[in-house]
């Protein structure tokens, strides 16, 4: 079902985080994000488009944020590739034959754990 409606709450964050420059359209912006977003795993929202998290529930959106990081979208981990310690990056059944396999390190550039 797509959203009809937006909350006071969510068009004042919309107009906050510059997805709106001010009132006037910005519920029939905020509508048509809602209708480009795809669905998205994050503590502010389940609607991700571009760089915007939409909270959306049943038929209203009810709140909209910003992804903070942009290496781990607020994960607190990214995804690095590292050698495999059990061929020394030959290729083994453990690493599927790509010396490397995929590891998860702490984002450095917010620094979450």
């Amino acid at each position: 079902m797509e959203p009809t409606a937006i909350s006071k709450t969510a068009l004042v964050q919309a107009i906050e985080e510059g997805l709106c420059e001010h009132h006037d359209g910005c519920t029939e912006t905020v509508l048509d994000t809602v209708r480009l977003a795809v669905p998205f795993t994050h503590p502010k929202g389940n609607f991700r488009y571009a760089d915007y998290v939409l909270r959306v529930e049943g038929n209203e959106v009810m709140g909209i944020g910003l992804i903070a990081c942009q290496y781990c979208s607020d994960r607190g981990y990214v995804y690095v590739r590292d050698a495999c310690g059990y061929c020394d990056s030959e290729g083994c059944e453990r690493c599927q034959y790509k010396g490397s396999k995929l590891a998860k390190i702490p984002c450095q550039d917010c620094k979450k754990n």
